[in-house]
């Protein structure tokens, strides 16, 4: 009985009277209303449609029921089955009671609510479900009230709503989403309207303060940057100098807090930043990277000074660069600037990291921090590179390599830095610029450097390798008789030994006499300044003279020889007439053809396989080959004349030689490398002529025509005689 008594109070919550509800059984009976609803009389085992969460409407959402499969869970672990005995009315029976006692009740709303006939109303509330879904939403953002913003907060919790001027209370919500609590002592009904919580009774509309706009940044003061630190954390900030104190933006970006005491106003920008009204003192905080955010940009880097490289080198680990004295920490803000004390732990210095890594800490004395990874990026680029001096380019020569220097007395250190200046420990040469194309000037930037204080860049072994040393060098004008071979960094051949050197631009400087200055030009000769006779690669010339060997020409017509009177023949690289001495006979890569044959010493071979010689050598135009001329003049017989008298007379060709009537016309006669064109040494008449497919001869000099009589023409074979 004492149990049950303390449950009537709990139960009077309800509405129900307490008289009535003390001397209730443990199990009361609902019976359902239509049989639609409930089914069957009996007991429910399965779920049915009163089942859910329920709240006494006069309750305020401050004490809820469940029915779940037909049992009523009261407040204590007292349960009642609910039954069904009627298709109308809810019937409470308390059984093992000696008395029996009656409460009809009917569901309504679409089975939302419940109408007790003593008048009392319980309300469905929301399925699990949608209501763990409508507390995330209000839980995950902080409130405030829309007349006065910042003056008040307020939070949601699962089952809890609270603020700084309202304790813990209760809530929950009905089927239609209302949020039912008390608010100031008072029963409170509210419903989210686009995003507020719109109450009923004259309390003011609470608007969401989203905490993702603060929550998890953090701030330093511009006026003492990177001193203090502020963190905001659910609406709440603190650190450095702060105690820990509510903080909130309203949808606006309008920021409310109690800041050292005094009620402060802000406005957050679009970069980050919180601008405080100038009233409050606070001036601006800057907005910071978080360590997450630090990490992800400064990850790996490594610096060290740039007027002293490989000194002492800086990493980070968290927020603190190391590799100082001590360890340095430092912030950072989203546009690249960073605060440390960098001397002293008295003031703080600020810098800026450049898109390239770089470090530029302000102030006077203050260093300037550049990447390793640039620096390793730009020294690799010349690695095992040589330079020399442009005022006696090849006897000294600079190695540089591994970040020194050698070639000089003393191997020194050497830095490139990626603004192309250099660091170095050579005497007299502590800096310089190394310029786009290579060259190292020594000096201070912007200052006039002389030619004393500047390195040329030598080719790399590589080109050196290809372009040079892969070949044996002769002379243009005495092809395979003047020979020169170059290793290393000298130069041998036609009984002298000297230093040997090319610069990236393909220059070249040697210690022969005569050249000592000259340029490899694109088609891989060597042209000296002082004028001497250019080199050739031995190994073109030879491929050249393997072109021509065997070829044939004879003097073109009407450039002061006569067509076909003389062969000139190439036999061992040597050209023969079959009259004079065989002369040299040389044709270059670039088709500069040399001989000693006196007007015709220098030439040019064009495509067409014709030699144009220099001055009045005339020219040379090739012949084809014996066995194409056997083919196709040898054995051929014409009728026709020689002359304009209408004679006729029978031509053979025999040899180089015509025959007229079985006569030799003491005449040669060739046909020339297109296999089409003839010319003779006759002086009239059949001097140039031309092959027809059908065999005819139609001669330009005298407008003959010479007619095949052999019934086999070129195209078919020649008849034999």
């Amino acid at each position: 009985c004492a149990h049950r008594r303390a449950e009537s109070g709990r139960i009077q919550g309800m509405g129900l009277a307490s008289q009535q509800v003390h001397r209730w059984p443990a199990m009361l009976r609902l019976l359902a209303v239509g049989a639609a609803l409930f089914g069957s009389a009996g007991a429910l085992t399965t779920p049915q449609p009163c089942d859910g969460l329920w709240t006494p409407e006069a309750a305020n959402g401050q004490i809820v029921f469940k029915i779940e499969a037909g049992v009523l869970h009261w407040t204590t672990d007292l349960r009642s089955q609910v039954t069904s005995s009627s298709n109308f009315g809810i019937t409470i029976d308390l059984q093992g009671s000696d008395e029996g006692l009656h409460s009809d009740a009917e569901l309504q709303d679409g089975a939302n609510k419940m109408l007790w006939s003593n008048g009392d109303v319980w309300v469905r509330l929301l399925d699990t479900a949608s209501l763990q879904e409508l507390r995330d939403l209000l839980r995950h953002t902080a409130w405030t009230e829309k007349p006065q913003p910042g003056q008040h907060i307020y939070a949601f919790s699962d089952t809890h709503v609270s603020g700084d001027n309202l304790s813990p209370t209760p809530f929950t919500f009905t089927r239609d989403h209302t949020i039912v609590t008390q608010l100031g002592g008072q029963p409170a009904k509210g419903k989210l309207v686009n995003g507020e919580i719109v109450w009923d009774q004259g309390t003011p509309t609470w608007i969401p303060i989203p905490f993702d706009k603060l929550d998890n940044r953090w701030w330093t003061q511009e006026s003492q940057p990177g001193k203090n630190i502020y963190v905001v954390t659910q609406g709440v900030v603190q650190g450095g100098d702060l105690n820990a104190t509510d903080m909130i933006a309203t949808a606006d970006g309008t920021i409310f807090s109690k800041l050292r005491g005094q009620d402060c106003v802000g406005q957050l920008e679009s970069n980050g930043d919180i601008l405080w009204e100038n009233s409050t003192g606070e001036g601006r905080w800057l907005s910071l990277l978080l360590p997450d955010e630090v990490r992800s940009r400064l990850e790996g880097l490594r610096w060290t000074e740039e007027e002293h490289p490989w000194d002492r080198t800086f990493s980070v680990s968290g927020l603190t660069f190391l590799g100082w004295e001590v360890p340095l920490p430092f912030v950072m803000l989203p546009d690249g600037r960073l605060f440390t004390q960098l001397k002293d732990a008295k003031s703080m210095t600020s810098g800026k990291m450049l898109d390239n890594g770089e470090i530029h800490w302000e102030g006077e004395g203050n260093p300037i921090w550049v990447t390793i990874a640039a620096i390793e990026e730009m020294n690799y680029q010349i690695d095992g590179k040589r330079w020399t001096e442009k005022v006696n380019p090849g006897p000294q020569i600079y190695t540089i390599s591994n970040y020194m220097v050698a070639g000089a007395s003393i191997p020194a250190k050497f830095t490139l830095l990626p603004d192309r200046s250099i660091v170095s420990g050579l005497p007299q040469k502590p800096t310089g610029t190394m310029l786009d194309n290579w060259d190292i000037q020594w000096g201070e930037p912007h200052t006039a450097i002389g030619d004393e204080n500047t390195w040329l860049p030598l080719a790399s072994k590589q080109d050196m390798d290809t372009k040079i040393h892969a070949h044996e060098w002769t002379t243009v004008t005495a092809p395979n008789q003047e020979l020169y071979t170059v290793q290393d960094d000298m130069v041998e051949g036609n009984g002298q030994i000297a230093r040997f050197a090319m610069l990236t631009d393909n220059r070249i400087f040697t210690g022969l006499k005569g050249k000592e200055s000259g340029r490899l030009l694109q088609n891989g000769e060597i042209v000296w300044d002082s004028g001497d006779a250019a080199w050739v690669p031995m190994d073109a010339v030879q491929a050249m003279d393997a072109n021509v060997e065997g070829k044939r020409w004879t003097d073109k017509a009407g450039s002061g020889g006569v067509c076909g009177q003389r062969l000139y023949t190439v036999i061992d690289g040597m050209i023969n007439d079959g009259i004079s001495a065989p002369s040299s006979f040389q044709v270059l890569p670039d088709s500069r053809v040399y001989t000693d044959l006196g007007q015709r010493s220098k030439g040019e071979m064009k495509d067409s396989g014709e030699i144009q010689w220099a001055g009045s050598g005339g020219a040379w135009v090739p012949v084809a080959s014996p066995g194409l001329m056997r083919q196709k003049l040898e054995g051929m017989m014409w009728s026709g004349s020689d002359t304009a008298a209408a004679t006729k007379h029978v031509y053979m060709v025999q040899g180089d030689r015509v025959l007229r009537d079985m006569m030799d016309m003491n005449v040669t006669i060739v046909l020339l490398a297109d296999a089409t064109h003839i010319c003779t040494s006759a002086a009239t008449g059949i001097t140039e002529g031309v092959l027809q497919p059908n065999g005819e001869i139609v001669w330009t000099g005298g407008n003959l025509t010479w007619a095949p009589m052999s019934s086999a023409g070129p195209m078919a074979g020649n008849a034999p005689m």
